[in-house]
This record gives structure tokens, sequence and C-alpha cells, in this order.
């Protein structure tokens, strides 16, 4: 089975907050930059991201005993050098997120949206072992962008599930995950640009490979794609040239909705908006508030390429939902009518009883 990273990668505790794309209200988070304690939820320690940006740079070149907070710290001075990532974040930072490292099974990085906590994958390596690692330090870094870049997301748009209907929603984290991929490249791509030709080469070495090479060879022909977006949506239609990337994306989703429809209290506790080109487009918006993939949200929304959910299992767990939507069960017995339910057991008078 592929190891997509793109699949199994957020852990979420929604807060199903909504912000507008175009707002720009920051609220610090209360933690203090300077002389921050290291926390901890579970195994995992964290610390305040404007406590890491704001650490001592030549305490950081110099350290003989490296710990995790420098490793991180150093980690946000690194990807800082990268304008996209920077704009990132800082924006984190100013809305009081906190970064911290653990071994995570499922995924390169969780997020805790109710306390504000990004968990970033030590793979569980020691620190002096990933101190004297480029390549695991390389992946700690990219994973951070694509944190970064989903924080972004958060902010922003929330939880899908609350205004879109399942296949909507499927259509939204698919795009959601081929953006925070071609974010991940576009900031490798500036990095490089910052001497840290590293990176760079880690991707072209990842599963991603093939969209940072799709990336880099729109470059070739058009230097100026990297400023009007064309680069990027050459890695982003890239991302879909893998079904397997999609596949795993869906699967994941999938789960993701049926936890929601077995905890809801109704029926259908999905939102009945319709996705336009727009809802599509706004997904691609970057920190200088342009959208690379302005105009191309009809074409995404129509083409299979994008829309298909091409596999087989995939299709038929939509299709259980979807039935599952329809569908009151009384003592353990399905209905699709509310009022044959209510006859043939008259003690379940209650709608709140009825499912």
């Amino acid at each position: 089975m592929r190891n997509d990273h793109t699949s199994s990668t957020i852990r979420k505790i929604r807060n199903r907050d909504v912000t507008d794309c175009s707002m720009n209200k920051f609220g610090r988070g209360g933690f203090v930059a300077n002389g921050a304690k290291a926390m901890t939820v579970g195994a995992a320690q964290f610390w305040p991201l404007d406590h890491l940006l704001g650490m001592d740079l030549e305490l950081l070149q110099n350290v003989e005993t490296p710990n995790y907070e420098l490793i991180m710290a150093a980690c946000c001075m690194i990807i800082g050098e990268s304008p996209s990532a920077r704009a990132m974040m800082e924006e984190a930072a100013d809305e009081g997120w906190s970064l911290g490292c653990d071994t995570l099974e499922n995924g390169d990085f969780t997020l805790d949206l109710v306390n504000r906590i990004i968990i970033v994958d030590h793979n569980g390596m020691r620190p002096a072992a990933l101190a004297h690692s480029e390549y695991f330090q390389n992946a700690l870094m990219v994973c951070l962008v694509r944190a970064l870049r989903d924080v972004w997301q958060e902010k922003r748009h929330g939880a899908f599930d609350e205004q879109y209907g399942p296949q909507d929603v499927l259509m939204l984290e698919r795009v959601r995950a081929a953006d925070r991929e071609a974010m991940a490249i576009l900031s490798a791509w500036e990095l490089r640009s910052e001497n840290h030709g590293e990176i760079w080469r880690h991707i072209i070495g990842s599963p991603e490979g093939d969209m940072a090479m799709a990336f880099s060879g729109h470059l070739e022909r058009d230097p100026s794609s990297l400023f009007n977006g064309k680069a990027l949506v050459s890695a982003f239609r890239q991302w879909f040239a893998d079904q397997g990337r999609s596949n795993a994306v869906d699967h994941e989703t999938l789960e993701y909705l049926d936890d929601i429809l077995d905890s809801a209290p109704e029926a259908n506790p999905f939102g009945d908006m319709r996705l336009t080109k727009g809802g599509v487009e706004i997904l691609s918006c970057l920190p200088d508030r342009t959208a690379y993939l302005h105009h191309l949200g009809g074409e995404i929304l129509s083409d299979p390429a994008y829309a298909g959910l091409h596999d087989p299992i995939n299709q038929s767990h939509l299709f259980q939902i979807i039935h599952d939507m329809k569908v009151v069960v009384v003592a353990d017995v399905p209905f699709q009518d509310i009022g044959l339910a209510r006859k043939i057991f008259p003690e379940f008078h209650s709608s709140d009883s009825l499912h």
C-alpha cells in the first residue's frame, strides 16, 4: 500500500470556526514570547510559535547539546526565509498557535484546533540523532510548511461539512490536499533561492517529486509563472495525476464523514450549500491574497480527473453514507419513513429518540 502522507495526514480536533479569507483579524493567545516553558500533550512537548521565532539565533548555531525546542526553533528560522512560509508562520504565531513534536502513527502532523497546537512527527528520533540527520530535518521542515498551510486554511474555511454535503466535501478536501503539497513545493523553491537547496532536493526525492518536477519544468519554460501562479497550477494538476493520492484523501474524508454521521443526533448533519467554482478557487488564496486557481474552478468541478471518485471501495462507502442520511434507526430497525417508524414504535414519539 502506498505510504502517501496526503492520506492520514491530519487528525483534527475541529472548533468549526469559519473566517472569511479577506479578513485579517489577529488575536494573541496569551503566550509569553520570552522564557516560555515547554508544555505537554501526552508525550509531546510544545512551545508558543512566537517564542520559537524570537529565540537567539546565535544560541541555535552554537548549541552543543540539542533539544527539541532548539530544533523546532531552528526549523522555524530556516523556513522563515521563504516569504510564503514566513507569512503563514507569522500569522499562526499572532493567532497564538504553538508547535511541538512527537512520534505520530497516522501521518506527519496533527492539529489541535481547539488549543491551537501543531504537533509534527519526529519519527521517534531523539534530539541528538535528529540534529545530525539532514534527511529527517528536511522532512520535519516540509511537514511544518504543510501544517502551517492547513492552519491557514482552517482559519478561513473551518469544517466543510457544516456548509456542504458529502460529495462536495470530498471535492474540497482533494483540492485542499493538493494545495497543501503545492504550497510546500513553492516554499521549498523559495528556500532554494536562499541557499537551502537541500530542502528542494528532499522534495524531488519524495512521493511528491513529480509535482516538484512539474513546477520547475513550467518555470524553465516560463520564468514569469512563478509570479502569476501558473507554475503552482502545474504542480496542483500533477497531484491529481496519481489517483493513489486522491483515493487516499477520499478514504480519510469518508471515514471522517462517517464519524460525524454516527455521532450526530439528526439523520443528516451536513450542510446544504451548493459548491461553486468560487468555493474551489478561494482555497488557492496565497498570503498576497491572489488565487492561483482563479478561473479554473469550473474546470475542476466538471473534469472527472479532479471530481471523479475512482476507487470502487470509496464509491461504495459514499453510497452507504448517502443511504444512511436518509434512514432513521429505531430499536435497531432502519426506516426511511419517520411516520412509519412512529406507528410501529409509538413509544419513540420524540424526534430526539429516532436515531
